[in-house]
């Protein structure tokens, strides 16, 4: 208090740092559980107070009771469980971190190592339409080069190269990704032509990534065609033949086993289809698909659903193997005896474009059916095992002509592949069965005698393989295999041989063929090149050197009342082709 002048006291002021706050009176409360227990509530916090949070009771102020940020601040607890929070979320971004700049640094490394290596880009579509499974990979040891690393194929116990391994068009600069993506569509429309297989009849079918298949998907398309593609097709072959395969590789075989002949003359010849047949076949009993078609045609409703589509595809493949193995063999070997087809054994299914390849494969097994009963006895025959007798021929006469009306329907077919498979099978009978008479020792001429009436069917099919060949629209469109080709040249060849020898003996016989025609398809035929052009180039040479009586012929060879050495060599030229002229005499009438 200060006194003022009048000697009063007055109130002295107070600044505002003496000035106290007033005490606000604490109010307490207390749970149920702590009011029974005669005790309050210490460190009450949303989940209820001390007390009742450590014995696990339900406290009546939980959730009834905030910290009052204004007056009292944090609450402790709070306080310290977010700070553990903060502390566990700062440690796991630093370490989120760290992981994140390693593997930057690894990338990086990756990518510079990968500039310094040759290897082909990786396409950024891989689709496998008929395909082996493609696993999983380090993509560390993925970046070395293909020649420093192995990897199991599929070949029983076997290790193999990856696919890279097979020449790559592309990689050699020979052809574009555009152009091969181009020719891919071109050999679809094509190649179902002559072999409908499910995945080439769909236009969704990407390109195949194999470079084996690429090659031979290239051989089908002549205006890709590049002289280096031989050297491929060997180098495949090669790797192939060391083990390095898969069922890419016996697909690549079939395709190039249908292929036409190259456009491009080269010194080398291709391996004929009869060989890469025969190699795929054997291929693909290593691999076990044999084993592995069997057991999936055991469960048919399991292989037609949609999710059995890559072992239908699979199946429908191995399938079309033994029928062109059945149907080459049959056509340019000798076989006695034939495969068991699948295809007779393939279910119907609803999937897309299933039904044209099952149809198909199902027609070339039952060409081969109509076929297995003539070759097997005909094989008997020609080994020499027993003494032929008058009575085989006439079972082996019996047998041609069931096989003659087996073969209608499909000489009738609009499958213009199956007429010209079985046109050319027919073909080969007739060829076989002339090389056995011809081959037939004259003490024996009773049996020639009774295998004559079979040489009456041969001149057709000859004359219709000709037709086929001057003109056909099927011809041109490409999808002409290069063992067709040659069974025509060979009919070109024989038919032109009969025509020279009845002119000359039987000057009065008149039509037995259309010579127009027959040029025609000469002309055609030595477009080609390759195996056909070099037949009928022999073929000219031989005929020229021809005397005009098979008598002559026996003089100049001194072995008069034998049969030449040539005819024992199946030598095709140097038939005694009477036999298809004993009819005519005393008529000059020919044959329908």
């Amino acid at each position: 208090m200060r006194m003022s002048q009048d000697g009063q006291k007055r109130p002295q002021s107070l600044s505002s740092e003496d000035i106290r706050p007033s005490k606000q009176p604490r109010i307490f409360r207390a749970c149920d559980n702590c009011v029974s227990a005669k005790t309050r509530c210490e460190e009450v916090t949303p989940s209820g107070c001390r007390l009742c949070r450590r014995k696990g009771r339900i406290c009546s102020l939980s959730g009834t009771v905030a910290p009052d940020w204004t007056r009292r601040g944090y609450d402790e607890v709070e306080v310290d469980e977010l700070r553990r929070h903060v502390e566990a979320t700062e440690k796991r971004c630093a370490h989120m971190e760290k992981r994140y700049a390693v593997l930057e640094e690894q990338l990086h490394r990756l990518h510079t190592h990968l500039s310094t290596l040759s290897i082909p880009p990786i396409p950024s579509t891989v689709v496998h339409s008929i395909d082996t499974p493609t696993y999983a990979s380090n993509p560390i040891l993925d970046s070395f080069p293909a020649s420093w690393r192995l990897q199991f194929g599929e070949a029983l116990f076997g290790v193999s190269h990856p696919s890279t391994s097979y020449p790559d068009v592309t990689a050699r600069r020979l052809l574009s990704d555009e152009e091969v993506d181009m020719a891919f569509q071109t050999f679809k429309n094509r190649f179902t032509k002559i072999l409908p297989l499910r995945p080439f009849l769909l236009a969704s079918t990407p390109v195949p990534s194999h470079p084996f298949i690429i090659l031979a998907v290239l051989h089908h398309v002549q205006s890709m065609y590049h002289p280096d593609f031989a050297n491929m097709v060997d180098e495949s072959l090669l790797l192939a033949m060391s083990g390095v395969n898969n069922i890419d590789v016996i697909l690549a075989l079939l395709i190039l086993a249908l292929a036409p002949e190259p456009p491009v003359v080269s010194p080398r010849t291709r391996p004929s289809a009869l060989r890469l047949i025969a190699m795929a076949y054997q291929l693909g009993i290593g691999l076990g698909l044999d084993a592995i078609s069997i057991a999936a045609l055991r469960t048919p409703q399991n292989l037609v659903e949609p999710f059995s589509i890559s072992q239908f595809d699979l199946v429908h493949l191995w399938a079309a193997v033994i029928n062109r193995y059945n149907i080459l063999h049959v056509m340019h070997g000798r076989p006695s005896r034939l495969l068991q087809s699948i295809a007779l054994d393939l279910p119907e299914s609803s999937i897309d474009a299933a039904s044209p390849s099952t149809n198909h494969l199902r027609a070339e097994a039952e060409l081969v059916e109509a076929v297995r009963p003539v070759i097997e006895l005909l094989s008997d025959l020609e080994s020499g095992a027993h003494p032929a007798a008058v009575e085989d021929a006439a079972a082996l006469v019996e047998q041609f002509r069931g096989l003659k009306e087996a073969l209608t329907p499909f000489r009738t077919s609009d499958n213009r592949s199956i007429l010209l498979d079985s046109l050319c099978i027919e073909f080969s009978h007739g060829f076989r069965l002339s090389c056995y008479i011809q081959n037939t020792p004259s003490p024996l001429l009773p049996i020639r005698e009774a295998l004559m009436p079979c040489t009456s069917a041969f001149p057709p099919v000859m004359r219709a393989l000709v037709d086929l060949a001057s003109n056909d629209p099927f011809l041109d469109q490409g999808a002409l295999p290069s063992y067709t080709a040659t069974s025509m040249a060979l009919a070109v060849a024989a038919l032109r041989r009969t025509v020279v020898f009845v002119h000359k003996q039987y000057p009065e016989a008149r039509g037995f063929a259309d010579m127009d025609k027959l040029r025609a398809a000469e002309s055609y035929l030595c477009q080609l090149g390759g195996v056909p052009a070099r037949l009928l180039e022999y073929a000219d040479k031989v005929i020229e050197r021809l005397p005009d009586s098979p008598n002559e012929l026996d003089m100049q060879t001194g072995e008069v009342g034998l049969v030449p050495q040539s005819l024992l060599d199946m030598d095709f030229m140097s038939w005694d082709l009477s036999m298809l002229t004993g009819y005519y005499e005393g008529t000059s009438a020919m044959p329908p």
